[in-house]
C-alpha cells in the first residue's frame, strides 16, 4: 500500500508545484500589467501637459495676432486722417500767399 500513495504523492506534488508556478506567473503578468498601465498614464500625462502647453501658446498667438489686426486698422485710419490734416497745414501758407497776391493785384 504504501508503494501505491508514493505516486500519488509525487502526483499531488507535481500538482501543486504546477499550481505555484501558473500563480507566480499569473502575478507576474498582473505587476506587468500594472507597470504597464503606470508607464502609459505617465506618458499620457505628459502627453496631456504638452497639449495643454500648445493650446496655450496657440491661443496667445491668435489673441496677440487679433490685437494685431485691429491696432492697424486703427493706424491706418488714424493715418488717414492725420494725412489729410499735414497736407492742409501745408497747403495753408501756400493758399494765404496766394490771397495775399490777390489782393494787392485785384
Amino acid at each position: 500500500m504504501i508503494d501505491a500513495n508514493e505516486p500519488l504523492t509525487d502526483t499531488l506534488k507535481e500538482d501543486t508545484t504546477t499550481e505555484q508556478s501558473q500563480t507566480q506567473s499569473e502575478s507576474q503578468q498582473n505587476e506587468n500589467i500594472a507597470e504597464d498601465s503606470a508607464v502609459e498614464i505617465d506618458e499620457l500625462s505628459v502627453l496631456k501637459n504638452e497639449v495643454a502647453e500648445q493650446k496655450d501658446k496657440f491661443m496667445r498667438l491668435l489673441a496677440e495676432f487679433d490685437n494685431f489686426k485691429k491696432r492697424s486698422a486703427k493706424e491706418r485710419i488714424e493715418l488717414y486722417k492725420t494725412a489729410g490734416q499735414e497736407i492742409i497745414k501745408e497747403l495753408l501758407p501756400v493758399l494765404d500767399d496766394f490771397h495775399r497776391r490777390q489782393s494787392i493785384y485785384c
